[in-house]
């Protein structure tokens, strides 16, 4: 159908931010290119307009006022031309998918926090980069003139929307891809400013070569290619290794001062990533039990990780581009897990590394460096360093957390969620006992499927994501990732609600019948028994009603999520 034409709400607002965004400052000019690179590929949103009214940033040959002349080019950094250029919002009309649907929203605030960050902020711009790729492609070469922390700040104010352009991107699509992460794993930010950012500043620029990455040869970039970058990221792994035994002081390492709280009130300070198998997922909190891994991520990481898997990335591109890409994310998962290390005790380091990488050592990116001799500030009262060192973050960040977990963490004798009735109260004890469920207890279910609980009411009937956290022996290789499964360390997270945009599986359950779901759920292991789970609690692909249960799941995923829903794909719906 024809799009509705749009309200003079939405025209206006329109209108405020593209004569915004076409500043002509040198500082605007450059700034507004920094904030387009970042936030072309999502959905904006101007907060308080409809749920279902979204736009996307654009470079237009037509200035605001006039019709959109998209200037279609690969990537964002790409030279847009000789003529002059118009940064535009253009409304998007496609069907709202949740697989590519994340969301950065506009309005008077962040139009201030802008101003704050950037415009307020005395630093001088006396020229513009060049398009040239080994430039563009380099972001710390191409906004060398932006302060670290205003990037830095920017990137971290909603960094749940920046990790989701490389989760909910054109990258992260099959086995191959998402094989460079955990099936579970959560995400914390390194602290701005705690280091003296002069010196931060000064090591980057000095670096910023070996900062480079395979975006910078564009399509160019032979199938071997990625040896030249592999090398850059070992490198930058090893000066900044060196980096910090020279500004650490005496023997005195990372302490909870080094973790970024939030603010004491942005959720975004806590991120939780499933890996689905071919998909991902990324959501804000710590969700789940304490997972084998865990990163911590500083500004060069986040931001190599858009300008590497989102600005830079082009799912077309050539077989070496691809490669590129994929082996360097080794590296930069590498560097967000040695951060990690830093903060555990010197001496468990190495021990906690090695079982993370067991066995065959495949082909690995850089030897793993953690600055031994530079003893944790973080103290420690028992030897489940993972656990508490993550317990003790939770409460560092406070509120920035968000909601305790308490299906898949309950350690009282009694866990109750906020904010829910009797009936879920009853139902999340169910879900308590099915997520104790571990290893070969979970044969039976697939990566990620969705339970639908029938209370009798169905208005009431409540959604819950089963998520099994495959285990690996290692990550260390690109392909044959099944000769590395360990299933017998198989985890399973239950989440109240929706996770994830591509379902496997649908089951729906009465709420009675909860506890014969989870004692098949744990004892279905031959063929019979796993004929008698499915048809009696799943809906296959046969079943007459399958179509009416994706209807009511995608219902209730709009009414439940909101402005961050979109319709799920079936499109890796198993036939069980």
């Amino acid at each position: 159908e024809p799009a509705a034409p749009l309200s003079n709400q939405a025209i206006n607002a329109v209108k405020k931010w593209e004569n915004y965004f076409n500043g002509s400052s040198l500082k605007q000019k450059l700034v507004f290119r920094y904030l387009y690179e970042h936030l072309f590929i999502g959905h904006i949103h101007f907060k308080g307009h409809p749920d279902n009214e979204f736009f996307q940033w654009v470079r237009s040959k037509t200035p605001p006022g006039q019709a959109i002349e998209e200037i279609n080019t690969i990537r964002p950094y790409d030279n847009p031309g000789p003529d002059p250029f118009y940064y535009r919002l253009r409304l998007v009309t496609e069907t709202i998918v949740d697989k590519n649907h994340f969301v950065y929203e506009l309005s008077n605030d962040k139009m201030g926090r802008y101003n704050t960050l950037f415009f307020n902020a005395d630093f001088q711009v006396t020229d513009l980069p060049d398009y040239k790729p080994e430039i563009a492609a380099n972001p710390f070469r191409a906004f060398q003139q932006i302060p670290l922390t205003a990037r830095y700040q920017f990137l971290l104010d909603d960094a749940y929307y920046f990790v989701s352009g490389f989760i909910k991107g054109p990258v992260c699509r099959g086995e191959a891809a998402t094989g460079s992460i955990r099936d579970h794993f959560w995400v914390v930010f390194n602290q701005p400013g705690v280091m003296d950012l002069e010196k931060v500043s000064k090591a980057l620029a000095e670096n910023n070569q070996i900062l480079g990455l395979p975006g910078e040869e564009l399509d160019a970039i032979g199938l071997f290619g990625w040896s030249k970058y592999d090398e850059f990221g070992k490198q930058y792994l090893y000066k900044k290794n060196e980096f910090y035994d020279h500004v650490l002081p005496g023997s005195q390492g990372f302490g909870l001062n080094n973790i970024w709280d939030g603010d004491g009130h942005n959720t975004n300070a806590a991120l939780t990533v499933f890996r689905h198998f071919d998909s991902a997922t990324v959501t804000k909190g710590l969700v789940g039990d304490t997972p084998h891994t865990g990163w911590v991520v500083d500004y060069p990481i986040l931001e190599r990780l858009h300008y590497l898997l989102v600005a830079g990335y082009n799912v077309y591109g050539t077989a070496g581009h691809q490669l590129a890409s994929r082996t360097y994310m080794d590296i930069v998962r590498q560097d967000a897990e040695d951060n990690f290390l830093r903060f555990m005790p010197a001496m468990q380091r190495q021990v906690i590394y090695d079982s993370w990488y067991m066995g065959s050592k495949g082909i690995l990116t850089a030897d793993p460096l953690f600055n031994i001799d530079h003893e944790t500030a973080v103290k420690y009262q028992t030897t489940d360093y993972k656990k508490e060192f993550f317990d003790q973050v939770r409460m560092r960040l406070g509120k920035a957390a968000g909601l305790a977990d308490s299906i898949n963490r309950c350690e009282q004798t009694e866990c109750v969620r906020m904010g829910v009735n009797e009936v879920q109260r009853d139902v999340d004890s169910q879900m308590r006992n099915l997520a104790k469920l571990k290893g070969l207890e979970l044969s039976a279910l697939p990566e990620m499927s969705l339970l639908r609980v029938k209370t009798g009411d169905p208005q009431g009937d409540l959604v819950y994501t089963l998520i099994v956290n495959r285990a690996y022996s290692s990550l260390s290789r690109i392909l044959f990732q099944d000769s590395r499964r360990v299933p017998e360390y198989d985890t399973l997270t239950v989440v109240p609600g929706f996770i994830g945009s591509y379902p496997n599986f649908f089951f729906s359950v009465d709420k009675n019948q909860l506890d014969e779901f989870v004692q098949m759920t744990r004892t279905t292991k031959t063929e019979t028994g796993r004929e008698q789970f499915f048809s009696g609690f799943g809906i296959r692909r046969t079943n007459p009603g399958i179509w009416h249960y994706s209807d009511w799941f995608n219902l209730k995923h709009r009414n439940d999520r909101g402005l961050e829903a979109g319709l799920l794909d079936m499109n890796r719906y198993h036939n069980l």
